[in-house]
Order: structure tokens, then sequence, then C-alpha cells
């Protein structure tokens, strides 16, 4: 009876010996593909970012409201992206999926660009009024201008 005792024990034993190894071999398969995905995911830029007050598209310098506004009028990430050649059409895509998957945000900050632009034209046409006219250049051509030095 001790006999089978201690072999049931040694059994016992190998079996846990056997189940840690299982257990380590798993983990350690895990961890492997964990630090795989964790490099793969992280090497995936983000759709659009954020530049003095503009979503830029990836690494380009255009403007998610250019990409919208061409996706609103009906063109496809491939016209998008042949219009613009500085984004890829991995880009484009992501831009849309991003406008579409954020749409609420998106559109409010749309708004907020357009008051901002008209803020801005208002401001360039203050500083920097529109008054020459065809004929204000006709006069300073023929030397009748008398606020032109000439």
């Amino acid at each position: 009876m001790k006999g089978l005792a201690i072999f049931s024990t040694r059994l016992q034993l190998k079996n846990d010996f056997s189940d840690s190894l299982f257990f380590l071999f798993h983990w350690s398969i895990f961890m492997l593909l964990y630090r795989i995905m964790a490099s793969i995911v992280g090497t995936i830029p983000k759709p659009v970012r954020m530049v003095e007050g503009t979503l830029r598209v990836g690494d380009s310098r255009v403007s998610l409201d250019t990409v919208v506004y061409h996706f609103n009028n009906g063109l496809d990430a491939a016209e998008i992206q042949r219009d613009y050649d500085s984004m890829s059409l991995a880009q484009v895509h992501a831009a849309i999926a991003y406008y579409l998957h954020n749409k609420a945000q998106v559109d409010a900050y749309l708004a907020e660009q357009e008051i901002r632009q008209e803020q801005i034209r208002k401001r360039i046409e203050r500083d920097f009024p529109l008054k020459l006219t065809r004929e204000m250049l006709l006069a300073r051509k023929n030397g009748e201008d008398p606020n032109w030095p000439g």
C-alpha cells in the first residue's frame, strides 16, 4: 500500500509539473501575440490630427473639412485621393470613416469652422479693403491717381 501511495504522489507531482509547463507555454504564446498585436496596432496612425485649430487628415496638410466637403458632394475615396495626392487612399478611407463614426461632433466642428472662416474674411476685408477697381487701376496706369506715386 505504501508503494501505491508513493506512486500516486509522484504521479500527482508529474501532473502538476506538466500542468505548469502547459500553462507557461500558453502564457508565453499569449504574451508573444500580445506584443506583436501591440506593435501592429501602434503603427496604425490616427485618421485626423489637430493642427492650429484645424483637423488635418493623416500626416498631410489636407483638412478634414475638404475631405468631408467632397465626400458629401458625391466623390468617393479614390476620387478624393486622386485630387489630393498627398494623402494615401487608406488615409482618405480613414478620414471618411472618422467622419461617419463621429458625424455629430464633426458637423459641429464644421459649423465652428464656417463661423471662424467668416470672421477671418471680415477681418481681412476690414484691414485690406477691396476698393481697388478697374477704374482705379486705369487711373494709376495713366498717372491720374493722386494717391499713387507714379
